[in-house]
């Protein structure tokens, strides 16, 4: 068992481990919300699309068009959310380094085996990033039909 740090010296190192901690949860947290924020978009766009089928009058490509865009700014925003939880990641392994060998620990190594993603096909990181192709390349392909549906519009044939 390692010996006590002396009070002082354990002070230290708790409100550095806090302050590493509450920048990794807000930023994990913020990354979330823009997530949920997102399937709330994308949710009253579909419902806005479903309710103007069929009504001449309301260009279908702008909702789509503007679904694709509102899609690409929450990819971006993600993508800047990733960046900062991984900037908290170094911090916390730094401490998580300090604390395994001030404490002689031999497997205290948490926010590095986050990242160990041998065989791990499905990690958070690539299933965000999917559902972002997804969603942008369904909300283009819409836009493109309904543009070109606009353009050249179906031909009426009477036999």
């Amino acid at each position: 068992m390692a010996a006590e740090l002396p009070c002082k010296e354990r002070d230290d190192l708790k409100s550095v481990l806090e302050h590493v901690r509450s920048h990794f949860q807000y930023h994990a947290g913020q990354r979330l919300a823009a997530i949920r924020y997102f399937f709330l978009a994308y949710a009253a766009f579909v419902a806005a699309y479903v309710s103007a089928i069929g009504k001449p009058d309301v260009p279908l490509y702008a909702l789509s068009g503007i679904a694709l865009l509102v899609t690409l700014a929450f990819w971006g925003l993600d993508a800047r959310n990733v960046q900062m939880v991984e900037i908290d990641e170094d911090g916390l392994k730094e401490i998580e380094q300090l604390v395994k060998i001030r404490y002689q620990f031999e497997k205290f190594e948490m926010a590095k085996r986050w990242h160990d993603e041998r065989g791990h096909v499905c990690t958070y990181k690539i299933i965000v990033n999917v559902m972002f192709a997804l969603f942008a390349l369904l909300s283009a392909a819409a836009a493109v039909r309904d543009l070109a549906k606009a353009i050249y519009p179906p031909t009426v044939v009477n036999l």
